[in-house]
């Protein structure tokens, strides 16, 4: 086989074929079209400065990201509309003791995305002004706690194991709350809400915790897969899991101010 260079112009006209000898040297002028194309292909992508900072512990790994978009249609404008462009004031909560997996960050009540939930929920749930979600605070938190459920998964099948048991994942969420009052009637519309809606699927129970109270939500029905959801309306957030052990772990370090925060990038 004898390879060829086929040189074309910019509307697909062959210029010339010069058949390799040997080892082809591109001219400067042929170096500089190809490297102006190249640059002209990377500045047409949304292309955003990207920092990653990674801290290695002997229990665990902190990996902490920072996005900063600046092109106009970049792929990051959907989550800057949640996040906006406020940090929170005391700081994005950080990881727990025994979160297995953690993540957090900042959000912006005020923002276009949750104006129009509020909005939404205010025209379905009775009794709710007209910004249901002026009670949401400045950070949202998602995790995954330390438990048996993980050890039960590694003993088996893991595929089967978690679709039998997916509704008792030991996942928690922590929603910060900068007003306890719209908070309870947030809470008190939507329970309102789901009792209109199905009446005699589900169970509301109130137990406690120590000196605080949290709500159980139990299934009436047998279904297949059984689960449950326990919430807790703090003083300065909204606490909700699958597993009652997560959710009071998280009730203790609320009540203990043991909830850690730390400044991002």
């Amino acid at each position: 086989v004898k390879p060829f260079v086929v040189e074309v112009s910019d509307w697909g006209e062959t210029q010339r074929i010069t058949a390799i000898g040997g080892r082809y040297e591109p001219s400067d002028a042929q170096i500089g079209h190809a490297l102006a194309g190249w640059i002209r292909d990377v500045r047409s992508k949304s292309i955003d400065p990207i920092a990653i900072r990674l801290r290695q512990k002997p229990d665990r790994r902190d990996l902490d990201l920072c996005v900063m978009p600046l092109t106009v249609d970049s792929d990051y404008r959907d989550w800057m509309a949640v996040t906006g462009t406020r940090k929170p004031e005391s700081g994005a909560v950080a990881a727990h003791a025994g979160a297995q997996v953690f993540f957090s960050f900042a959000i912006d009540p005020e923002s276009e995305t949750f104006r129009k939930f509020g909005e939404f929920s205010a025209r379905n749930l009775s009794g709710l002004q007209a910004n249901s979600m002026a009670w949401v605070g400045d950070s949202f938190s998602v995790y995954l706690d330390n438990s048996f459920f993980w050890k039960a998964m590694q003993a088996g099948e893991a595929r089967e194991f978690i679709m039998a048991n997916y509704l008792r994942i030991p996942v928690g969420v922590r929603i910060a709350s900068r007003s306890s009052v719209q908070l309870a009637l947030f809470l008190s519309a939507m329970r309102a809400y789901v009792n209109d809606s199905a009446p005699d699927l589900l169970t509301w129970e109130q137990r406690k915790h120590g000196d605080k109270s949290y709500v159980a939500v139990i299934s009436k029905t047998d279904d297949d897969v059984q689960g449950s959801l326990f919430y807790a309306a703090l003083n300065k957030a909204l606490i909700l899991s699958l597993d009652e052990k997560v959710l009071q772990q998280a009730i203790d370090r609320e009540s203990d101010g043991a909830v850690a925060t730390k400044d991002h990038l």
